[in-house]
């Protein structure tokens, strides 16, 4: 690739505005635009470094040369084609981020409120970097993000908590939410919600009923306390869960949670000395 950044930049003129941060470039998505999306997201992130760009919204991706053939001006071609460039050209983009427009949750009261009332602490909120979006697709939604080891970004849940809706974003090589926080040498609490996780010591959410394969095998010889929501109609899944679980755990006890309350969070937050005597209980005396 020869072309500069100045030259990428007027290769771009017909996409609009453009911003430039410490990332590279961004511009409102032609795509996004097309489909009646807001405007003014500049949800289209240009990587000058790499040669490649992509659309947080839309997933619209691709090559520097790609995006100028179908978007730009044409005379820049030949300065940002690639040894691999070709028409039928799909680069895998690799770029994993947290949404655009967030801030430390404690700088909004309302969200930050709302987690105490879960049960979180100032210490967890801060340790486990969580985060508030203030703009954008992801506008009022809680951030709770999860690295592995080395520090990478694998993945992120978003929480609508004013609608009680939540998403989840994953990389290729997410394991496990929270599995760098988690002693494999102790007993593992496996929960449901990411808010169970937070209360509870040496745990891991599935984010829903069922576990993943990579998960699965990630808890391989280890010890789990096994804790699903209290809902009844999840009998089945429970039993299919642990029968999942012995093919590769050491040891597993399952805790169940009195229809009285929802989940190991309504426990938490109801009364800890139930929770605290449930898990003892369970870790010593039941082994399903």
């Amino acid at each position: 690739m020869k072309g500069t950044l100045n030259q990428l930049i007027r290769a771009l003129k017909p996409l609009g505005e453009i911003k430039q941060n410490y990332n590279g470039l961004k511009v409102n998505c032609p795509v996004c635009e097309k489909a009646g999306s807001s405007l003014n997201k500049f949800n289209l992130e240009v990587s000058y470094s790499k040669g490649i760009f992509h659309c947080w919204a839309c997933h619209y991706k691709g090559s520097l040369w790609k995006l100028i053939k179908e978007r730009g001006y044409k005379e820049y071609l030949d300065l940002f084609k690639l040894d691999i460039d070709q028409e039928t050209t799909s680069l895998t983009i690799t770029t994993f981020e947290l949404p655009q427009y967030i801030i430390n949750i404690s700088n909004n009261k309302e969200a930050f409120n709302y987690l105490i009332e879960r049960g979180l602490t100032f210490n967890k909120i801060k340790e486990r970097g969580i985060k508030y979006c203030y703009a954008g697709d992801m506008k009022e939604g809680i951030i709770f993000p999860s690295y592995n080891l080395e520090g990478e970004l694998t993945s992120y849940v978003i929480h609508y908590f004013k609608r009680g809706k939540y998403s989840v974003r994953k990389k290729d090589n997410h394991i496990g939410f929270y599995d760098s926080f988690v002693d494999k040498r102790s007993p593992i609490i496996l929960v449901e919600g990411i808010y169970d996780a937070l209360v509870v010591p040496n745990a891991i959410p599935m984010l829903g009923t069922t576990i993943s394969d990579t998960l699965l095998t990630f808890l391989t010889n280890t010890d789990i306390i096994y804790i699903p929501d209290s809902d009844v109609k999840q009998r089945r899944v429970i039993k299919s869960m642990i029968i999942r679980l012995n093919t590769v755990c050491k040891s597993i006890s399952y805790v169940k949670i009195l229809s009285l309350y929802k989940d190991v969070n309504d426990i938490y937050v109801k009364n800890k000395v139930i929770l605290t005597n449930s898990l003892k209980q369970y870790y010593q005396n039941e082994k399903a």
